[in-house]
This record gives C-alpha cells, structure tokens and sequence, in this order.
C-alpha cells in the first residue's frame, strides 16, 4: 500500500469484516436457537456435534492429506463423486423458480416464443435460461442434464479456490479450501437444482483468481478481461455493479497512479461494451427489450417489514398487476417499485428498518436450512431427512464454517493480501446489497464459497497453534523431568 489513507482503508474494511463475522456467528446460533423451539428435528446439541466432527474431519484432512501429491486430485474427486451421487440417487421435479428456468430454457432450445413481458422485466431469467438451454440443445430436455452441469461446475469451483489460496495462502491451504467446498451439506443439496448461484459463483471465484493474477503479474489483460466475465456474470445473476464497485474499492486501495486509473477505465469500458451487446442479445432472445436497470423490484420486496424483506405473495401479486394489467414498460415497472419502495423504507421509520436490517441479516447469514426444506419435496431426500434430520447437518457445517472464518479474520500482522481484500469486499458489499433489497438465506451462496478461502486459513492456523502448544508443553514436561525422556 502506498500511503496512510490506503493502509486505513484496508484497516477500516478488515475491522467491518471481522465484525461482521463475529455478528454472523451469533445470528447463526440465535437461529438455530430458535427453530429449534420450533421444529423437533432441529437440535442445538446435534447441530454442536455435527460442527465439531466437520472440525474435526478437516484437521485431519490438512494432517494427513494436504501434504500428498494427490491431495488436490483426492478432494477435487470426493467434490465430485459426492454430487453425482447425490443427483442420481434424489428424485426431484423442478418447482418455482427452477421450474421457471427449465421451462424458459426449453422453449428457447426448441426455438418457442418465452413469457416476453416477465423475461423483459426480469432478464437475468432469460439469460440464465440461455445458458441452460445450451445444455438441452446438446443433451435433452431433461432436469438430470443441468444437474449434471451443476456437478461439472461446482468441481471446477472448488479447483479454481485451490488456485487462489493456493496463491495467497499455499499449497495445503489451496487443498483443504477445495476439500471444504467439496463437503458442504448444503451446497451438495444446490446441486440439485437449476440454481443461478451456481454459474455465478463459478464465475466469481474466476474472477477472484484473475484479480490475484493482476496483483501478482501487473498485466492490463487481467484487469480488460475482468470486465468482460463481470458483465456475463451481470446476465446471470445482477450484480454487475457490486463486482464493478469492488474492483473499484480493490484499486483505490491497492494500486497507485496511473496504474489504478488505466485498470478501472479498461474494467468499466469493457464492461459497458459487453454488457451492451448483452443487452440487446438477450432482448432478441426474449423477443421484447429487457430492462436496463432491473432493481426496484427488489428494492420494493427487500423494504417489505411485515416478511423480513423476502418473497411474499403480496407483493409479487402487485407486482404481476403492474406487468400484465397496467402494461408498464419494463423500466418504467422498476422505477415505480423502487419509488414505493422509498416510500415503504420511509414509512417504516427508523426502529422498524432496523429491525428489518436485523431480521434479514440474519436471513441472509443465519442458517443453511433451506436446501433441506427445498429437498424435501423429494421422496428420496424426505427418507434420508426422517434418519439423519439434515437441518442439523447443514446448520453443523455453517456454524464451523462461520467459526473457522472468524478464526481467520483475526489479522495476524500489519499487512494485507489483495486476494483477501477482495473476497472481504465482495462479502460486505453482498450484504450490504440484501440489507436493502430483497434477501432469501440461499443468496449468501457466492459469498459463503468464498469465505470457504478464509475459513481455510483460520483452521490452519488453529492447527499449527495447537501444535505449537502441544510442543512447547511435551518439551517443557520433559526438560523438568515429570516424564520420561523421548527415546532416540
């Protein structure tokens, strides 16, 4: 860093993140707290021991495997092998939102009009639909065909994460991030279904790596091509302008100069290029211009009080009036939402919003619950569910998760690496983004992928501290003679 308010800046971001951790360690077990009161097959207790033998799975992992040429082959195959057998093993038919995806994805491989007036409002259902359709085309119109895809990315997810730490972190951090990803209850669960979380968080942790490239190798490619994969990301799932806003924040903080303003020009242009031709690509698709500026319905659901910011039925009956019955334009649709949302967040008044902060961070980083209530639709999972009560398996891993996260968040010296930087911005802003708008628990997906980098760190570094301890306190008992000498 090349002056005090960078250094600052960096000092300011990391203390918010450490925060926040801590903040979502105690939403998770409030959560759980509390659903247990409501739901027998969730327990605190069971959830308590489900997080220590995921503890204890990974220090064993990182002992005995981490340093073995085929560590990375090992935990990039258990990835794998786990999902596929999962998606052959669960019958599930798609239902809501998945049902959406399949069917627009469907309509678009066979050539078919799509729900022009929906798709022109929303676009990233056509866009995600488009890249499903791209699988039918070649394999069938089968549920079985994505969720295969699902697999494939989520492999390549979890080897992109090991590229990553293995370049902030090392090899055996690299290694266990990938093993965490790989064993993730719910995320195992996601693959089931037509996800737009999916695809992006692949993108994402591409984008993660090429911004460890950029720090490291100080090439203007890295920066262009950045632009280009955020904007595709945009189409899938809208979050271009928060990947643009970090990318931004990472150089303000990072870089100097010339350098810093050459790399944020080149990342918005060529965003706004691709993007453009996006635009009018997914229009075609659609057969209706879409909307350039998708966000006051969420805003308008996220500022709902009485729901916690969620989904609910009456505001996406308002929301279906204004499509079909007024015929508003699409974004002329955004722009009313997002005024009654104004409206709504002001009415609210200031001990409501936040409580409605409140309730949707911890909708947001809470629990890891919803998968499992998704699954259940499905007779095969239902069975499983009866045994092993999943809630509490998932909700283990996320209390491990958040804890080993926590563990390290902590900074351990006055220096801060700009691959961490960047997952620690993305994280906040994906926050601070569903404080606002709209929030369901499984929009945290991208960010608890990433996280999984940290949460890798923190337990090596648990690791070496506890053998650090156990050695100083053996050779301590030794030199004054309380036990018997090592023998040569």
């Amino acid at each position: 860093m090349k002056n005090k308010l960078q250094e600052r800046s960096a000092l300011f971001f990391q203390f918010v993140f450490l925060m926040g951790s801590l903040c979502a360690t105690v939403a998770s077990l409030v959560v759980c707290g509390i659903a247990a009161l409501h739901d027998g097959n969730v327990s605190m207790t069971v959830t308590a021991v489900y997080a220590l033998l995921f503890f204890g799975a990974s220090l064993l992992f990182y002992r005995w495997f981490t340093t073995k040429c085929y560590g990375l082959f090992l935990s990039l195959v258990l990835c794998f092998v786990l999902r596929l057998v999962f998606v052959f093993v669960m019958k599930l038919e798609p239902f809501s939102d998945f049902r959406l995806y399949h069917g627009m994805a469907s309509a678009i491989a066979n050539g078919q009009p799509l729900f022009s007036q929906y798709g022109a409002v929303f676009p990233h259902t056509v866009g995600f639909s488009w890249v499903i359709s791209l699988v039918y085309r070649l394999f069938g119109e089968h549920p079985i065909f994505i969720q295969l895809f699902n697999v494939l990315a989520e492999t390549l997810t979890a080897y992109l994460l090991y590229l990553s730490c293995n370049e902030l972190f090392g090899n055996r951090v690299g290694i266990l991030t990938s093993f965490l990803y790989g064993i993730s209850p719910a995320f195992i669960f996601y693959s089931e279904l037509s996800a737009t979380e999916i695809p992006f968080t692949l993108l994402l942790s591409l984008l993660l790596y090429l911004i460890i490239l950029y720090t490291k190798k100080q090439k203007m490619r890295y920066a262009v091509l950045f632009g280009v994969l955020a904007a595709v990301g945009n189409a899938i799932r809208p979050m271009g302008f928060l990947l643009l806003l970090v990318f931004g924040l990472y150089s303000i903080c990072f870089l100097s100069g010339k350098r810093r303003f050459f790399a944020v020009s080149a990342t918005i242009i060529c965003y706004l290029i691709v993007w453009e031709s996006l635009w009018h690509g997914i229009s075609f698709v659609n057969g209706q211009e879409i909307a350039k500026a998708p966000v006051g319905y969420n805003l308008y659901i996220g500022s709902n009080y009485e729901y916690s910011g969620k989904w609910n039925p009456t505001d996406y009956a308002h929301a279906n009036e204004l499509i079909y019955r007024e015929n508003l334009p699409p974004d002329v649709f955004h722009q009313t939402l997002q005024r009654e949302a104004v409206l709504r967040y002001q009415k609210n008044g200031i001990r409501k919003n936040l409580e409605l902060f409140l309730q949707k961070f911890s909708v947001l980083w809470g629990s890891e619950m919803l998968p499992c209530d998704y699954l259940n639709r499905s007779g095969e999972f239902a069975r499983v569910d009866a045994v092993f009560h999943t809630k509490n398996v998932a909700n283990g891993f996320h209390w491990f998760l958040l804890l080993s996260v926590l563990m390290g968040s902590v900074p351990k010296r006055k220096s801060y690496n700009t691959g961490v930087f960047f997952i620690v911005l993305f994280v906040l802003g994906l926050t601070a983004q569903h404080l606002i708008a709209e929030v369901q628990e499984r929009y945290s997906y991208p960010a608890l992928a990433l996280l999984m980098c940290v949460a890798a760190y923190g337990i090596t570094r648990c690791y070496e501290k506890g053998a650090k301890l156990f050695v100083q306190a053996t050779s301590g008992r030794y030199q004054s003679g309380d036990g018997e000498r090592p023998c040569r």
